[in-house]
């Protein structure tokens, strides 16, 4: 059970590392 929490959070976190890079660049982009 254990492990299956980590791997879950694990993905979590890498989607939303993702959807902040997304949005850092929208931002970027409307900023130029």
């Amino acid at each position: 059970m254990l492990h299956f929490v980590e791997s879950t959070s694990q993905d979590l976190y890498r989607l939303l590392s993702n959807v902040i890079n997304k949005m850092q660049c929208i931002n970027h982009n409307s900023f130029s």
